[in-house]
C-alpha cells in the first residue's frame, strides 16, 4: 500500500509539471507573438511627418490672369480652421461623446479600450472602437488608412504617442476637428457647417455643435438629411454627455434638444469648367508622371495649377453648349454631341474646351481631346505638306491633279480622287492646300515617304496613329 501511494504522488507531481510547463510554454508563445506583431508593425510603418498635420486639401486651379477659377474637386472636401476661429462649443460637444478622458490620457485610454475588447470578443472583431481622438487624427490625417487590422492599430498607437508627445492638446483637437468625416462629402467643421447650416463654423450655436459632433460617429446613420429622427436621438445623447461633464446646464441642454435642425438644404454638384478641369488634370498627371497610386493625392496635395483658360471665352462657351437651342434635334431623344477647344492664335494656348454636351460628372469622356476619329482632310497638312517643306518642297511645287491608280500591295489597287470630281491638271502645291486636293496630296506624301511622314506627326506630339493591324495608318489613304 505504502508503495502504490509513492507512485500515485509521482504521477501528481509529474502531471502538475508538465501543466506548469505547458502555461509557460504557451505564455512564451504568446508573448512571442505578440512581439512578432508589434515588431512587424512598426517595421513596416509608412513614412510619415509629424510637422505637417494638416491632412488633404484641394488643389486651386488659377487661370491666365493668375485668378482662381475653382478648387480642383477632390474625395475630401475640407477648409482648415486655426485653433483661434474652432467654437468652444464643438470642441466640448466632440470630446464629450468621442473621448471624455481626452484632457487626461497620452493618446491611449485604457477604460476605454478595455470595453472595446470586450465587446469585440462578444460580438465580433470591429464592433466597437476603443481609439481616441489622437488615435482617430493618425488614422485620418497621418496614415489614411482605414482598416480594422492589428497591425495597423499598432501603427495608429504608437504614432499617436508621438502626436500626444509634439503637440498640445488644443492643438490636437484642432487638427482632429479640421480632419474627421462629418457626413455629405464634409471632412473638416468648416465644411460641415456649410453643407448642413449654411453658416461658418464660429456661428454655430450649442444645438447645431452637438448634432455635428453626434454625426462623426456614423455619418449615414446619423445625418439628419438621411434620418432626421436618429439624428436628433443622437443630439441628444450628445448633450446629456456634456451636461454630464458639466459643460452645459440641463435645462441649456433641454431647450438645445427641442431646436429644429434648420438644413440649409444638399446643393447640386455645379460641373462648370469641368471639361478644362479634366484635361489640365490629365496633363498634370501626365508631366510630373504620377502613378495610378498617385493620382488620387494630387487632388489633396493643395497645388496651386496655373493654366492658359481666359475666363471668359470660357463662361460664354459655357452658356453657347448650355443653351439646346444652340443645336439640331437628336433622333429618339438623343441629344446631337459636340466639342470645342478656343486657342491663342498667338502662343498656341487653350482658352476654352468643352468636351461634349450636357457633361455631368468628373473625368468624363472629353470628346475635345480623347475621341479618336478620322481628322478628315485636316490631316494634309500635318501628314503631307509640312513634311514636304522639311524635305526642300516649296508652295510653288508644281504636281499633277489627276485621278491616278495605285498599288496598295496584296494585290489591292485603289484610284483616289477629288471629292468634287474636278482634276485641275499641273497646279502648284499651294493650290492643292488652298482646294484640299486629294489626288496632289496623295503624289506629294508619295513621293516623301510614308516613315517620314508617320515620323513628323509624332514629333508634333501626335501618339494615336495606327501603325499596325488592318486597316492602318501606314499607306497613301493617310494623306
Amino acid at each position: 500500500m505504502t508503495r502504490s501511494k509513492r507512485r500515485r504522488r509521482k504521477k501528481k507531481i509529474r502531471y502538475s509539471r508538465l501543466l506548469l510547463l505547458i502555461v509557460l510554454l504557451a505564455s512564451f508563445i504568446f508573448v512571442g507573438l505578440g512581439l512578432g506583431l508589434v515588431v512587424g508593425a512598426l517595421a513596416t510603418l509608412p513614412p510619415y511627418d509629424l510637422n505637417h498635420i494638416t491632412g488633404d486639401l484641394p488643389s486651386l486651379l488659377f487661370d491666365k490672369d493668375d485668378q482662381e477659377v475653382t478648387p480642383v474637386r477632390s474625395a475630401k472636401n475640407r477648409v482648415e480652421l486655426s485653433q483661434n476661429e474652432i467654437p468652444e462649443v464643438i470642441k466640448q460637444a466632440i470630446i464629450a461623446i468621442e473621448d471624455q478622458r481626452f484632457k487626461k490620457h497620452h493618446g491611449l485610454d485604457l477604460y476605454r479600450l478595455g470595453g472595446a475588447i470586450i465587446a469585440n470578443i462578444t460580438k465580433g472583431y470591429g464592433a466597437q472602437g476603443g481609439s481616441t481622438l489622437t488615435q482617430q487624427l493618425v488614422k485620418n490625417a497621418v496614415l489614411k488608412n482605414p482598416e480594422k487590422k492589428i497591425r495597423r492599430k499598432i501603427q495608429e498607437l504608437f504614432i499617436a504617442f508621438q502626436v500626444e508627445a509634439k503637440y498640445s492638446k488644443e492643438q490636437i483637437l484642432t487638427f482632429y476637428l479640421n480632419n474627421v468625416y462629418y457626413g455629405e462629402g464634409a471632412w473638416s467643421l468648416q465644411t460641415a457647417s456649410q453643407v448642413y447650416f449654411g453658416k461658418d463654423a464660429s456661428e454655430l450655436d450649442l444645438a447645431e455643435a452637438a448634432m455635428l459632433a453626434g454625426v462623426v460617429n456614423a455619418p449615414s446613420r446619423y445625418s439628419p438629411y438621411k434620418n432626421p429622427e436618429k439624428a436628433k436621438q443622437r443630439r441628444a445623447l450628445v448633450l446629456n454627455e456634456m451636461v454630464s461633464l458639466n459643460f452645459i446646464s440641463s435645462e441649456e441642454a433641454e431647450k438645445a434638444k427641442d431646436k429644429p435642425f434648420n438644413l440649409v438644404g444638399l446643393q447640386p454638384n455645379d460641373y462648370q469648367y469641368q471639361s478644362f478641369i479634366d484635361y489640365v488634370i490629365s496633363e498634370a498627371i501626365d508631366k510630373m508622371k504620377l502613378t495610378e497610386a498617385d493620382i488620387s493625392s494630387f487632388y489633396t496635395a493643395g497645388y496651386r495649377i496655373y493654366t492658359t483658360m481666359d475666363t471668359k471665352t470660357q463662361v460664354e462657351a459655357e452658356k453657347v453648349y448650355a443653351d439646346p437651342n444652340n443645336f439640331p434635334a437628336g433622333k429618339k431623344g438623343q441629344i446631337v454631341q459636340s466639342a470645342m477647344v478656343v486657342l491663342d492664335p498667338h502662343t498656341g494656348g487653350i482658352w476654352a474646351l468643352i468636351g461634349g454636351r450636357d457633361q455631368q460628372g468628373e473625368r468624363q469622356f472629353n470628346r475635345a481631346v480623347d475621341a479618336v476619329r478620322q481628322p478628315g482632310s485636316a490631316i494634309k497638312p500635318v501628314a503631307v505638306y509640312g513634311p514636304a517643306v522639311e524635305k526642300g518642297y516649296g508652295p510653288a511645287t508644281v504636281l499633277d491633279d489627276f485621278p491616278q491608280q495605285y498599288d496598295l500591295g496584296g494585290g489591292k489597287l485603289k484610284t483616289f480622287v477629288n471629292h468634287d470630281n474636278r482634276y485641275r491638271g499641273l497646279i502648284s502645291m499651294r493650290t492643292g492646300i488652298q482646294h484640299s486636293v486629294n489626288t496632289v496630296a496623295v503624289k506629294m506624301l508619295q513621293k516623301i515617304g510614308i516613315n517620314d511622314s508617320i515620323n513628323f506627326i509624332k514629333g508634333l506630339g501626335i501618339t494615336t496613329l495606327v501603325e499596325s493591324g488592318d486597316p492602318n495608318d501606314k499607306g497613301l489613304s493617310l494623306a
